[in-house]
């Protein structure tokens, strides 16, 4: 990008070699990690397995877990005999009408 021996790449020899000083210094004071433990304070909670909580809230099924099944089943159930009933009235309204054509 710049031509050798220009002053440019000096002022970007001296930067690059300032901000190495500036990282090292930082890590030998132990200023790095310091700042590593505040911004990951909640670290080791990204680093437990996902079934590890789950495991945690187990618990016996009770009855109260299963009303949403019962009341789907119950639904169910209510459907199947609201289309029998309509079935069974539309069934016999038109049987009726074929007997009165027949002579």
């Amino acid at each position: 990008m710049c031509p050798l021996g220009s002053p440019t790449v000096a002022l970007i020899d001296d930067a690059n070699r300032g901000i190495c000083v500036c990282i090292r210094n930082l890590r030998e004071f132990g200023i790095l990690d310091q700042w590593m433990r505040e911004g990951l304070r909640n670290g080791t909670r990204c680093y437990t397995p996902a079934d590890a909580e789950a495991k945690a809230k187990e618990r016996p099924l009770a009855l109260q877990d299963f009303y949403g099944i019962f009341l789907l089943y119950l639904a169910g159930q209510l459907t199947a005999l609201a289309i029998l009933v309509c079935e069974m009235f539309l069934s016999n309204m038109t049987t009726s009408d074929d007997e009165k054509k027949r002579p």
